[in-house]
């Protein structure tokens, strides 16, 4: 089976901006839509397994809890999560240290299992919360973590193990490891807001299903690392396809503050489909690819492709083949009343 043969279709997507304490809610963006949210951790676990969650696992929780796919029973508990973080592993790792430090009881802990405990167990506390058994894997690869999910999606879509996956992207910027992270790329202080965005994915065969699809995604790195070597890449990954520029909506675009000013060349073979991320969306590690693919869903056109594309400091890059093949706006499969989304 080619990765043409195979796709990903987006059922429904949310991410949770959450500023402050928990209980103060956040900002929520559900289907392009932004709602406040408002929702008591009372809701998702119950308070004696509090103590038991970190922030981003909460956070997660709070996400996956408005996620409206139709998947349940069964299709539940054979679904695959895939999911990417980097600040909060690290900053839960610092934490669990000083925990250690401060007990007055002896503190039992594997060094050699502490990054794998660590990375997976947001993901591991998804999986216990809604009982899927299906493959569970963490990916840490910063900006490219996202891409690197997607690769994996489209492997177990290939193999047949899942029919439904859940990619995740979680970020915290207000622990000890986060903050160091956004002073150093001077990332404002009202835009380092802790993240989560979960993807809700149906695996499909037909290459004429109806809705807005993940057809392919690569990653490698770019030698030499240039934005003239980038176009190279697009048009080669294009043509590799079968796309052609006029089929082609919309190009999203994530590099580092260095490349900014190098990219005219590709800005007049793309034109007006090129759109740069937001600097702030840019330096979010795993949340990158969250941000773009968001951005695409309610960016390309009917019938016609889309692109996103990620290079980092180091010329490591990603780029990801987008199709919808329905009206815009029309490929969510769940019922959910919007204008009672933020309020549960």
């Amino acid at each position: 089976m080619t990765d043409d043969a195979v796709a990903l279709v987006v059922s429904d997507w949310v991410m949770l901006q959450m500023p402050g304490l928990f209980e103060q809610g956040g900002v929520e963006l559900h289907r392009g839509k932004t709602p406040a949210w408002d929702l008591m951790s009372s809701e998702l676990v119950p308070s004696r397994e509090l103590k038991n969650l970190d922030r981003q696992s909460l956070l997660l929780l709070a996400a996956m809890s408005l996620i409206e796919d139709g998947n349940h029973g069964d299709s539940l508990a054979r679904s695959a999560i895939i999911g990417a973080t980097s600040n909060g592993s690290i900053d839960t790792v610092i934490q669990l240290i000083k925990e250690s430090n401060d007990s007055r009881f002896a503190f039992q802990v594997n060094p050699a299992q502490i990054p794998n405990t660590v990375i997976n167990s947001s993901a591991g506390q998804l999986a216990i919360k809604y009982g899927i058994k299906g493959p569970n894997v963490s990916l840490c690869a910063k900006e490219l973590s996202f891409y690197n999910a997607l690769v994996q999606g489209l492997r177990f879509a290939r193999r047949g193990e899942s029919d439904y996956i859940y990619m995740t992207a979680i970020e915290t910027f207000s622990g000890e490891f986060g903050t160091l992270y956004a002073q150093s790329i001077d990332l404002p202080v009202e835009k380092r807001l802790d993240t989560a965005a979960v993807f809700s994915f149906q695996t499909c065969t037909d290459l004429k299903v109806p809705g807005l699809i993940v057809r392919s995604c690569i990653t490698g790195r770019l030698f030499p690392s240039s934005a003239a070597g980038l176009s190279d890449l697009i048009l080669t990954f294009m043509a590799g396809h079968g796309v052609e520029l006029d089929g082609l909506s919309r190009v999203n675009l994530a590099v580092p503050d260095s490349w900014r000013m190098s990219l005219s060349g590709l800005n007049l073979i793309l034109g007006e489909r090129l759109e740069i991320l937001d600097r702030a969306k840019a330096l979010s590690l795993s949340l990158v690819g969250g941000y773009q693919l968001a951005e695409l869903a309610n960016g390309v056109l009917a019938h016609s492709f889309g692109l996103m594309v990620c290079v980092d400091d180091e010329g490591f890059y990603g780029v990801a083949l987008i199709e919808r093949t329905d009206v815009r706006g029309g490929f969510f499969s769940g019922s959910s009343d919007l204008g009672k989304v933020g309020k549960l």
